[in-house]
């Protein structure tokens, strides 16, 4: 009996001291876990507010995994920066032009064959500067509803004086600050004028500038200098056109225009700018 208690005590003692082993190797496996698992859910995103991830984290992590899409995103907000600007830029480009320039028709034929009844001209009606063979849109009376359209051939300071030649054309002559010198105008129908245009009088010229001791300052004859102090204008059709031979030196106020560029019927351009100045 005395050996059973003994073993008894032995096995007591030998099932406490396993059982105690036991139960400390498990507790430090469980602390490894414990570990392992904390190490773990260092690496994962934030858990915030139960089952709801931290969306900052979350895009960023996106961008940095996707940036083609990123790349896509900007350039169509530059695309669309830049429809936007150039939009704007075509809208005050058009304001500008339609400000500064005007379509204008044709109607007659006083400036044959450089101008043609019926075809539309642009025009430019701000900042004009007017020089000798500019061809010009004025008013002969400033309160006048229709403007005519006339080439300038002489402006202030110059002098002009019409000749004829031994074959009674009128040759015309301008003073320019040195002399009077006959004008070569290629753009002039037939190359000349007659002389019906300036009424009955009639001068000959030989050469030595005759000038009529009699001019009217209501009407201008051949023969008789003309001081302009303005702008004197003549139409291409010489010998079919009311201009500063009957009108006189016109003042430079009564500017309304200037030409240009002609557009060809039909053309490309001349459609454009009708659409855009709304010209029928």
């Amino acid at each position: 009996m005395k050996d059973e208690i003994i073993l008894g005590d032995n096995e007591g003692q030998l099932n406490n001291v396993l059982g105690s082993d036991n139960e400390v190797a498990y507790n430090e496996n469980c602390d490894t876990a414990v570990a392992t698992a904390l190490e773990k859910s260092a690496d994962q995103p934030t858990v915030t507010d139960g089952d709801s991830l931290d969306e900052t984290k979350i895009a960023e992590q996106s961008e940095a995994e996707n940036p083609t899409s990123l790349d896509k995103s900007k350039r169509k907000r530059n695309v669309l920066n830049a429809v936007c600007i150039s939009l704007i830029i075509v809208l005050l480009a058009i304001a500008v032009f339609v400000n500064v320039f005007q379509l204008c028709l044709v109607v007659g034929s006083s400036m044959d064959p450089t101008l043609c009844d019926g075809e539309f001209l642009l025009m430019q009606k701000v900042g004009v500067e007017i020089n000798r063979g500019d061809i010009v849109t004025l008013n002969v009376k400033e309160e006048d509803k229709y403007p005519i359209i006339k080439r300038v051939v002489a402006i202030k300071g110059d002098r002009v004086v019409f000749m004829y030649d031994e074959n009674d054309s009128v040759l015309l002559y301008i003073d320019k600050g040195n002399g009077f010198e006959l004008q070569q105008e290629k753009y002039v129908k037939d190359g000349k004028m007659s002389y019906s245009v300036f009424g009955t009088f009639k001068q000959f010229s030989d050469g030595n500038f005759r000038i009529s001791p009699k001019c009217d300052v209501d009407e201008i004859q051949p023969g008789c200098i003309i001081q302009v102090d303005g702008l004197f204008v003549l139409g291409d059709n010489r010998d079919n056109s009311y201009d500063s031979r009957q009108y006189g030196v016109i003042p430079y106020e009564n500017v309304q225009s200037k030409v240009v560029k002609e557009l060809k019927k039909g053309s490309f351009a001349e459609k454009i700018l009708k659409i855009l100045f709304n010209a029928d």
